[in-house]
């Protein structure tokens, strides 16, 4: 064991003769007390240096739960300053109603029950932050509990991130869900009304490619909103495309969401489907207008008007799958509502969508 001692030399004669009185007191105890307070000044300002330099928040309240240390981490986290906070009660960062209240903590804490649970605080601007808290109580030298100690760590983005996950996860299910049924929908009006395997595999290979051309349309548009006109022009486009006669489109800037677009994508799809076998672009005879206006409400107003034909649109018995689809199916996926008139020589179709499924062009 290595020891300490302090050393005095002192001259002497003896008989004449010159001597050094030497004296050795043992310090070891005093340079061991001087060396644990010097390494104990050392961890204390080490520690210090870390509450003060750490990205975490810390802070520390004593048995009544008011804040005595509070540190740059917590003030940017909540924006409260040092000055703020100390001596207010850390129940300054619970939102209202918060169940648990801060002496209960102490006490799960003190009984070694609780070290680390999740929680919403709230900063002085009113944002609610998600933090894990990590707690452990503070002792003195005879094992006393004089205060506790929380750690904060922020997980607010990572909470958030995850709500965005579920909720794409279980809009992606619904979507799928409702894409599903109606396609099943569309393969059994679909199959009902065919004469002949070919015309099923005509008609429903059609309507599929319809209603693709729609959901790439909302694909790319993030699956939020899209173009009236570039939805009218995508439907249109396949049947104009043999066809000289054009089709007089027209009206404002509008954006679709989801329901809405499928709803004007299969219609159009019918409509067009409907004029190349009996009306406008059989013969080329006649007129079309696809215009769109918006209502009172906010909603939107879609008409296609077929003038000049030369049949009577009444004798056309239309029970097959394109009737359900402008008659019921089309406003249902909406709540909205649809109106088809004809005469001898002019079909009308008119649907109202509400403002609720209309979007925000980017």
């Amino acid at each position: 064991m290595r020891r300490w001692f302090q050393l005095n030399a002192n001259r002497l004669t003896i008989q004449g003769a010159p001597c050094l009185l030497l004296q050795h007191r043992n310090v070891t105890t005093r340079r061991m007390a001087h060396d644990d307070i010097e390494r104990a000044h050392v961890q204390a300002e080490t520690f210090a240096a870390l509450v003060a330099t750490t990205g975490e928040a810390i802070l520390t309240y004593d048995m009544e739960g008011r804040i005595i240390s509070w540190n740059p981490a917590a003030e940017r986290l909540y924006g409260y300053t040092e000055e703020e906070a100390l001596g207010q009660s850390v129940e300054l960062l619970y939102p209202p109603e918060w169940p648990t209240r801060v002496l209960e903590y102490r006490d799960q804490i003190m009984a070694g029950k609780l070290r680390q649970f999740n929680a919403v605080r709230v900063a002085k601007d009113g944002t609610e932050r998600h933090v894990t808290i990590a707690c452990t109580p503070i002792r003195t030298l005879s094992g006393d509990i004089v205060s506790i100690s929380n750690i904060h760590h922020d997980v607010t983005a990572t909470r958030k991130a995850e709500e965005v996950r579920d909720l794409v996860s279980r809009e992606v299910i619904h979507r799928a869900k409702n894409m599903l049924s109606l396609v099943t929908a569309m393969q059994r009006q679909t199959a009902s009304s065919a004469a002949s395997l070919a015309e099923f595999n005509k008609s429903f290979g059609a309507r599929i490619q319809a209603l693709a051309r729609s959901t790439d349309l909302l694909v790319d548009g993030g699956w939020s909103s899209v173009d009236l006109a570039e939805l009218v022009r995508a439907q249109l486009d396949p049947f104009l495309h043999l066809q000289a006669k054009a089709v007089d489109v027209d009206g404002p800037s509008v954006a679709l969401g989801p329901q809405a677009l499928q709803l004007i994508g299969m219609a159009l799809h019918e409509l067009a489907t409907n004029s190349t076998k009996y009306g406008v672009m059989s013969d080329g005879c006649g007129d079309i207008q696809c215009h769109w206006s918006h209502t009172e409400k906010g909603g939107l107003r879609f008409q296609w008007i077929e003038t000049g034909i030369t049949f009577d649109p009444s004798a056309n018995k239309a029970t097959g799958f394109g009737s359900k689809v402008l008659s019921v199916l089309a406003p249902a996926m909406v709540n909205g509502a649809a109106e088809t008139v004809t005469s001898e020589n002019a079909l009308t179709w008119t649907v109202t969508i509400p403002a609720a499924h209309l979007g925000k062009l980017a």
